[in-house]
């Protein structure tokens, strides 16, 4: 019997080490090579509109009480919301809804009936569409490998910014691209860090998109 443990101990010893050896060259090659890897993930998913699940349609024109962008329509962190209310209930303000989308510091824009933001799970970075009353998801749109996923700060960092029906995103490695606002198809997208030799991004890009006289 001792002879028997003895062999199951190190055949356990044996196999643990190459897990712990094979398991690190996984992790070093997701840290070396996240991007090339993350061209073989789905990059795209639409949520099939059925019966029982009917979005309403993208908004074509920003409505006065839009937030389109970071810092609102205006540029200026002002809303032109009326008749806000002075203070909450004991018991909090209703709850429409609440999810869990995954890591990152993005914040949320809001068009019509839609809500936009951007995040990451375990194995991809995405910008995410939202029904307003529902939370449920319309679209998404993956375009990377998690960034900074084992340390404090992981997830993307910049806001997307809706303009004339297409959602501009920045991701942290520097990609920036814009998407149909309607069904997150992708347009264009361009690395401007590789491209324009970008510099000072050792946090990870994080400036939200400005769109001004169609640049």
């Amino acid at each position: 019997m001792s002879r028997l443990r003895n062999v199951a101990a190190r055949f356990a010893q044996v196999v643990g080490w190459r897990l712990v050896i094979w398991g690190g060259v996984a992790l070093l090659l997701v840290l070396t090579f996240g991007d090339f890897w993350s061209g073989f993930l789905p990059r795209h998913r639409v949520v099939p509109s059925g019966p029982g699940r009917r979005f309403p349609p993208v908004a074509k024109e920003l409505e006065k009480t839009d937030w389109p962008h970071l810092r609102g329509p205006r540029y200026n962190g002002v809303s032109a919301e009326a008749d806000l209310a002075d203070a909450w209930p004991p018991e909090g303000p209703p709850v429409l809804w609440i999810r869990e989308i995954g890591s990152g510091y993005s914040g949320l824009i809001a068009v019509g009936s839609r809500v936009y933001t951007q995040s990451q799970t375990l194995y991809r970075q995405f910008v995410l569409c939202m029904d307003a009353e529902t939370g449920e998801t319309i679209w998404e749109h993956h375009y990377a490998w998690p960034y900074d996923h084992g340390g404090m700060y992981p997830g993307p960092r910049a806001t997307p910014t809706w303009n004339a029906g297409r959602v501009y995103f920045a991701g942290p490695r520097g990609v920036v691209g814009c998407l149909a606002a309607d069904d997150g198809r992708p347009i264009w997208s361009v690395n401007v860090v590789e491209k324009f030799g970008g510099r000072g991004i050792d946090f990870g890009y994080s400036c939200t998109p400005l769109v001004r006289d169609g640049k």
